[in-house]
């Protein structure tokens, strides 16, 4: 830009504004390095100078700005500088400012913010440069202080995005009808069965996905399999022209010109000898090859280009592009972490285990390690929690107690991953160029002769990989979703496990991983299918129908013992109710609280905040005999849970009720 000069170098410890340029101070601490940046605005240009409203607010602002910060404000002082009107008024005094001076410079800032941003970053822009204008502490013309002025935004934050699951998806090229819609649509007859035909559902997508990742290793070490088969029968000479075999035997002619008249048969023997012989795996190589009518390159080569054939050619030294998102889907699959974590994985960060691999992750935001053990190994989790926690009486304590859980997980694909990913890390180090040292960098195309290698492992490879093997399109946060949605699903939906795997400070944040479209849909199938019953059990408890003794369908067993607080899974339908058992005890029965309880216990106290009063005027002794004790005790409950560990996990659950 001609007004705006992103960077200098060097450090600044504070904003300063002289001779015609605005150096805006900021730095960035990630890890614990901190870094800087001094972004300059050419005032002179613009037309700003000192003494008026900008240079209050430069002199209120922090002596140094975030990145974050610092960048949308230096872009939008240069967009407002562009208008006749905002320019005068940013070179003004605060003093003299109107009300609707304020407002229109305010407005005009959320203008370009909406026209020149992505919208789910507009809004976080827009705010911070308005925050910035409105941080000095004088007022206006009138006497209101210049933070005191109301303005309300045009932007909106954009509504949060759906947490999407493979199993969200229709993978029509599925036999399994089950497993080709998505778990949203699954019929179940009770949610026993919901419940495992959810399991079921994500588990097979999982798996699904790995066996076609799996398949693309394969064809890695089928191609390396046949290279060395190659090497070893040599060029047949018979297939070859005079001329051609002359210059393989000279060696020279290859890095001057392409050999011509190569017959397919013997394309591939050829491409191996010069692979061998011109050390084609090194840069700054001007080797002339043909690869057009290799076909042993195509199962690892989507659009058969010249560059993609080259490196499969090189799959000996170096994984392919196709090849490493399959290894980096399969780990993502595997571990759970985030795109950035997994990215984050290197030689130092790859432990090796008796019977598989210890992998060590760095959370970006955080700077936080995150570790997993891979391969054939016993693995306990000491942070375990079960999923239900001891209540005695209403006054007694919710105690989470500890279990260990020994799982032997077999011989994986993420350890043939990780294999593959260090034999191509060596090689890379060896003999390529790479300023990442990442596992998951692959060869520049558009840099074959230098060897470079990068990370990359955009929307678009990721879209392309999908197609390729014949995949509904994902993003790479959509996996990590669909391994904590299976792994909560594995663990009778308890948050506190699945907060315990995510290692989140807070279950409400755990909930955005596992509360997707799938999970919400057959939420809201479980809540017709309640209200239905519910409707029922209204008259019910009015007194208004009657049910012979052997009925024992379930809708009939949930309307007789529904509103009596329900059983649990510990206890029977057909038998006496919590309610029942404590009230009788006087508050000294003991009964556990897990999510099958806190989910009935938020069903139960809604049907009672909306239906007291038809159950009142339907039968008030029926209502005070039968209901009001019922009401306390689960009120009761509904604090207890609230106010306990548990608290996050109602709160959600009932979040989820409401909406």
């Amino acid at each position: 830009m001609g007004t705006l000069r992103w960077t200098e170098p060097g450090a600044l410890d504070r904003h300063i504004w002289r001779d015609g340029q605005l150096r805006l101070a900021a730095k960035q601490t990630i890890d614990g390095k901190t870094a800087y940046k001094t972004y300059v605005v050419d005032t002179v240009a613009l037309g700003l100078i000192p003494g008026g409203w900008l240079t209050e607010a430069v002199d209120a602002a922090p002596s140094q700005l975030f990145f974050v910060q610092a960048a949308p404000i230096a872009k939008a002082l240069v967009a407002l500088a562009q208008s006749t009107e905002a320019l005068a008024l940013l070179n003004v005094e605060i003093a003299l400012l109107l009300d609707a001076d304020v407002v229109g410079v305010l407005a005009a800032v959320d203008a370009y913010y909406a026209t020149s941003a992505p919208r789910s970053v507009a809004v976080q822009y827009a705010q911070t440069t308005r925050r910035f204008l409105l941080r000095p502490v004088s007022v206006i013309s009138n006497g209101t202080l210049l933070c005191d002025i109301e303005y309300r935004t045009a932007l909106s934050r954009p509504s949060p995005k759906v947490n999407d699951t493979l199993s969200d998806r229709v993978h029509p090229s599925l036999p399994d009808p089950a497993l080709a819609r998505p778990a949203g649509a699954l019929e179940f007859t009770d949610l026993g069965d919901l419940a495992k035909k959810q399991l079921a559902h994500f588990t097979g997508r999982i798996e699904i996905l790995i066996a076609s990742c799996v398949n693309l290793l394969d064809a890695h070490d089928a191609i390396i399999t046949c290279i060395k088969a190659t090497r070893k029968s040599g060029v047949p000479d018979e297939l070859l022209h005079p001329k051609t075999r002359t210059a393989l035997t000279s060696g020279n002619a290859y890095k001057r010109h392409k050999p011509k008249k190569i017959p397919e048969a013997a394309q591939f023997p050829l491409a191996v000898r010069m692979l061998d012989k011109y050390e084609l795996q090194k840069p700054n190589d001007r080797v002339k090859i043909e690869l057009q009518s290799i076909t042993q390159l195509s199962p690892l080569a989507p659009h058969g280009t010249f560059e993609e054939r080259f490196s499969i050619l090189l799959s000996e030294f170096y994984a392919s592009r196709l090849v490493v998102t399959a290894c980096f889907v399969i780990i993502m699959l595997s571990t759970g972490w985030n795109k950035s974590t997994v990215i984050s994985l290197n030689r130092e960060r790859v432990q090796k285990i008796p019977g598989g691999y210890k992998l060590s992750g760095l959370k970006a935001r955080s700077g936080q390690n995150e570790s997993e053990s891979i391969g054939k190994h016993i693995e306990t989790d000491s942070q375990q929690l079960t999923s239900n926690s001891q209540v005695i009486g209403l006054v007694g304590k919710l105690i989470n107690t500890a279990e260990n859980e020994d799982c032997e997980v077999l011989d994986t694909p993420a350890v043939r991953a990780i294999e593959i990913l260090l034999r191509h890390r060596d090689n890379v180090d060896e003999y390529g160029i790479s300023e990442e040292k990442s596992l998951f960098v692959t060869l520049a195309l558009d840099r074959l002769r230098s060897r470079h290698f990068r990370v990359k492992l955009s929307h678009d490879e990721i879209n392309e990989f999908c197609d390729f093997i014949n995949h509904p399109r994902f993003r790479a946060d959509d996996l990590r979703k669909q391994f904590h949605s299976q792994y909560h699903l594995a663990n009778k939906q308890d948050i506190r496990i699945s907060q315990a795997k995510l290692n989140h400070a807070s279950p409400k944040t755990s909930m955005r991983y596992v509360d997707g479209t799938a999970l919400r849909m057959s939420h809201e199938a479980i809540i017709k299918d309640y209200g239905e019953i519910l409707s029922s059990a209204l008259e019910y408890s009015a007194g208004r129908i009657i049910f012979n003794g052997g009925d024992s369908d379930r809708k009939s067993k949930l309307i007789k013992n529904l509103l009596l607080f329900p059983s649990s899974p510990q206890h029977p339908e057909d038998g006496e109710s919590i309610a029942d058992k404590w009230v009788a005890s006087s508050g000294s029965v003991a009964f556990e609280v897990g999510v099958q309880e806190i989910k009935h216990c938020v069903y139960q106290r809604k049907y009672y905040q909306k239906n007291s009063a038809k159950l009142i005027s339907a039968n008030e002794q029926r209502f005070e005999r039968y209901h009001l004790p019922r009401i306390l005790f689960c009120e009761a409950l509904y604090r207890v849970i609230l106010s306990s560990p548990l608290g996050g996990q109602l709160r959600s659950f009932e979040a989820g009720v409401e909406k």
